[in-house]
């Protein structure tokens, strides 16, 4: 794990945040959003996940580029797990660095947190990067996706 880095996101980053979300191997796994999302849509969503104060973005790096983000979101019971390494950068360990450095930091500010993550039974190497984490799987109510859970801190 040689010159792997996070730091929180800004507005500045909003561009690049975008072009991840909206790139055809990261909406090929999500379950909210099918569609292309819009400049003003992004930037309007990227301002309210930033003034959240129970909402952290981490842009995460990999020999100082940055090469993927993990977003953490509490809702209700749980902090919810978003993860997009960018193909270049995957195989080389940054998203269990991400992943877990991101939680680390997460609980230092808010401590007992259970962490959830959605993912989609297709999705391997999802469900591998979870359950290589800490993570264990639980079944989902909606009887397709499924769900990794890790109590931390």
């Amino acid at each position: 794990m040689i010159n792997l880095d996070i730091r929180p996101a800004t507005l500045a980053d909003g561009a690049l945040l975008r072009a991840w979300v909206n790139a055809d191997d990261s909406l090929k796994w999500k379950k909210d959003t099918k569609n292309l999302i819009s400049t003003d849509d992004h930037l309007s969503w990227l301002h309210s996940r930033l003034a959240d104060p129970f909402t952290q973005i981490w842009i995460a790096f990999h020999a100082g580029t940055p090469s993927g983000q993990v977003r953490l979101e509490k809702k209700g019971d749980f902090v919810y797990v978003d993860i997009y390494v960018a193909a270049e950068a995957r195989g080389l360990g940054l998203a269990s660095f991400a992943l877990n450095e991101s939680i680390s930091r997460y609980t230092k500010s808010f401590r007992g947190q259970t962490f959830c993550a959605i993912v989609n039974p297709e999705n391997e190497m999802s469900e591998k990067l979870f359950l290589k984490n800490g993570f264990h799987k639980e079944e989902d109510k909606s009887g397709y996706w499924l769900k990794f859970i890790r109590v931390a801190g």
